[in-house]
Order: structure tokens, then C-alpha cells, then sequence
């Protein structure tokens, strides 16, 4: 599977509605790989969230959400992820588009802890294996990503994250969802 065709995977499941609709949507598309395909979607799901793994996009999460923490922020990632090609690429150059991507009225936070997990469910089912319990699956090994952010740091105060969010700012930072 080459990253085109993850992304159209990605995309033919996209929703700002519902992740309950878009995980069921997900597991369909999945369930139709072979066990060595959905090894190579969680491999692609694994470099994208590396390639997330910024402070740009740690500071924006925490102005949407009023502060941040590991496993929140991986979650963020999942939804960007979750939202499609188009929209993940496009605020990897500009966290501060989320301002314009996040629908207005939007109460829920932008997180997706279940997003990612779907392929090893579907993995599992098709195999017989879970690889949580099983490390040394080719589906385990694939599902580990490096920890390091990168990029310039960020500060998380409000004069920090103003300046350099100043639409999330506007948008969320009186007011962070979730």
C-alpha cells in the first residue's frame, strides 16, 4: 500500500459529524485489506503521526483546548489525521488555520483517542493475534512512533500563544473547548 492510498482510505471516511459513524466507515474500508495491507496502513499511520509530532501543533492544541499533555495531544492528532489529506497537510503548514478548520459552534474536543485503534482491531479479527499482546507482530512493529517533538519550542502563556495563534487565540483562548 503506498500513502495514496491510505489517504483515500482516510478520506472515503472523513466526517466532522459523528466519529462513531467515521470508526464503523473505517473499520469497512479496513476489513476489506489483507492482514499484510492493514500493516502497511498502521505504517503509514505511524509516519504521519511522527510527522505531526511538532510544537507547532503541540502550541495550537494547547490554545484549543486551554493546555496540553501527552496523550491529549496524540489524541489531537488522530482527529487532524481523521479529517482527511487535505486538511492534515494544510494545517501542517499553518496550526493556526485550525481556527477556520474546527466548526463554529464546535463543543466537543478535537481529539480521536479510538481513531488509531481500529486497524489493530481489524488486525486482530483477520489474524487471531492481538498485538498488544503479541510485540513482535509485524502489526506491533509498526505501531511504534519516535516521541520527540519537533521544531521551535512553545511557551504556554497566554502572551506566547497569542502571539504566535493569533486566530486560535481570537477563537478559542478565553473560551478552549473540552
Amino acid at each position: 500500500m503506498d500513502i495514496g492510498t491510505f489517504w483515500s482510505i482516510i478520506d472515503q471516511t472523513t466526517t466532522f459529524g459523528d466519529q462513531d459513524e467515521q470508526l464503523h466507515a473505517l473499520d469497512q474500508q479496513i476489513e476489506r485489506l489483507s492482514p499484510e495491507e492493514i500493516e502497511d496502513f498502521e505504517r503509514h499511520l505511524q509516519q504521519e503521526l511522527a510527522k505531526s509530532r511538532s510544537w507547532d501543533l503541540w502550541g495550537a492544541y494547547a490554545v484549543i483546548h486551554g493546555g496540553s499533555d501527552d496523550d491529549g495531544f496524540e489524541y489531537f492528532q488522530r482527529w487532524l489525521i481523521s479529517k482527511g489529506r487535505d486538511v492534515y497537510e494544510f494545517v501542517l503548514t499553518d496550526a493556526d488555520e485550525l481556527a477556520d478548520i474546527i466548526p463554529e459552534g464546535a463543543q466537543d474536543s478535537c481529539e480521536f483517542e479510538e481513531f488509531s485503534l481500529v486497524a489493530g482491531d481489524v488486525w486482530a479479527r483477520k489474524t487471531g493475534k492481538d498485538p498488544m499482546e503479541n510485540p513482535e507482530t509485524p502489526f506491533a512493529r509498526a505501531s511504534r512512533a519516535p516521541a520527540k517533538l519537533a521544531g521551535t519550542p512553545v511557551k504556554e502563556t497566554p502572551a506566547h500563544l497569542a502571539k504566535r495563534y493569533p486566530r486560535l487565540w481570537e477563537r478559542f483562548g478565553e473560551e478552549p473547548l473540552g
